[in-house]
Parts: structure tokens; C-alpha cells; sequence
């Protein structure tokens, strides 16, 4: 299972790394999301919900990190979210 890697990150870092592997998933493929941030969480949850794809999180409160698993519902470009942003990592 795929796993992406986002503790640490701030956003929009975690949207577009989980935006990236959610374009490379097929329709019923899950994938994990970790994160140590609760705002990251928020824009995650947001943001899966926006491009509806199925996701449950779980928190490991001993190290404060969650888990998003998440799964690809529907075969369909990910939404417009963050067009033209991905470059703000790059700078």
C-alpha cells in the first residue's frame, strides 16, 4: 500500500502531495496519509471530501500523528483545489 509522507509539512504541502497521489490511484485503490498537523488535517479532510474519495483517520495520540486511509471512489481528474500553486513549493 502506497503511504504518503507528509509529517512535518507545512500546507500546501500535504494537499499536494496527497492531491498527486490521488491522480495516480485507480478507482478503489487506498492509499495512507500521514500527518502530524492538525491544520494540514483539516485541509486534508476538506479537500478528500471536495474530490469525493472515501477516507477514515485515526490518531496515534502517543506521538500525535494521524492516519488518513484513503480510498479512490471515482475514476475523475482531482479537483481544481490548488491549479497553479504547486510552484509555491518550488520557490
Amino acid at each position: 500500500m502506497r503511504i504518503v509522507d507528509a509529517r512535518g509539512q507545512k500546507c500546501p504541502a500535504p494537499i499536494i502531495l496527497t492531491k498527486n497521489a490521488l491522480k495516480q490511484a485507480k478507482k478503489g485503490e487506498t492509499f495512507k496519509v500521514l500527518t502530524d498537523s492538525a491544520t494540514a488535517l483539516n485541509n486534508l479532510s476538506r479537500f478528500l471530501t471536495d474530490n469525493k474519495a472515501e477516507f477514515t483517520v485515526n490518531e496515534n495520540e502517543a506521538d500525535g500523528i494521524w492516519t488518513l486511509s484513503v480510498t479512490k471512489l471515482i475514476d475523475n481528474n482531482v479537483g481544481p483545489m490548488l491549479e497553479g500553486r504547486e510552484t509555491l513549493l518550488a520557490n
